[in-house]
């Protein structure tokens, strides 16, 4: 899978998808908050990951999952996703596989 680590972030146009230090993980038009993780203070050193199984998590710095999208393939564990994560320029965060 890959993995956002704190600071690191997607972009397209006016939208930013980033991976706060406070362990929130954020869409932005601009300076205006289109969506939240509502994950703040959480943890610490939190990093997004998108799992070979398909699911999108947010874990701290102990591997601890403190937020899940809880979409993945089945039948597990034995399924893995050829997938990405990509931010439209119309500000959609999708997962294509």
């Amino acid at each position: 899978g890959s993995t956002l680590a704190p600071g690191e972030f997607l972009s397209a146009k006016e939208f930013t998808a980033i991976m706060q230090f406070d362990c929130n993980f954020v869409l932005y038009n601009k300076r205006e908050i289109n969506w939240a993780s509502n994950t703040i203070n959480k943890g610490k050193s939190c990093y997004l990951h998108f799992q070979l199984d398909g699911n999108l998590v947010i874990k701290d710095i102990s591997n601890t999952p403190i937020w899940a999208l809880n979409l993945y393939c089945q039948p597990q564990p034995h399924c893995i996703v050829n997938a990405k994560l990509i931010l439209e320029g119309y500000g959609n965060l999708v997962l294509y596989g």
